[in-house]
């Protein structure tokens, strides 16, 4: 029987005889690993990175410029990718990622900033 931990252990313990759930932040603490909603994040920049430093004669660089208008319709506006995006590199305070997406150490690390939040 060592220290290790059981399914059991993770999701409850036992304390003066009484067993409880563990929270979501307990076992983040417990695994030190990030959220899914972290890495979804930072792979988001990644691609973004990706995608901004390919030529704008490439679909995917034309795509990218499309992402901007359109049509407004009735009801609630639908999210859209770029919205997301942009909503990430606000809470990092990046301002112009074009340009830092151009070089790939700096994006790089721009990245795994995201994942740490």
């Amino acid at each position: 029987m060592g220290t290790q931990n059981t399914t059991k252990d993770i999701w409850r313990y036992k304390k003066l005889d009484q067993w409880r759930r563990r929270t979501n932040r307990e076992i983040e603490e417990i695994y030190g690993e990030p959220t899914i909603t972290k890495i979804i994040r930072a792979r988001r920049l990644r691609w973004l990175g990706h995608v901004g430093r390919a030529p704008e004669e490439r679909t995917i660089g034309k795509v990218l410029d499309r992402l901007k208008g359109g049509k407004k319709k009735r009801g609630r506006p639908k999210l859209k990718w770029i919205d997301d995006v942009r909503k990430d590199l606000q809470n990092l305070g990046i301002e112009d990622w074009r340009s830092k997406a151009a070089d790939r150490n700096k994006w790089k690390i721009i990245v795994k900033k995201a994942q740490g939040l």
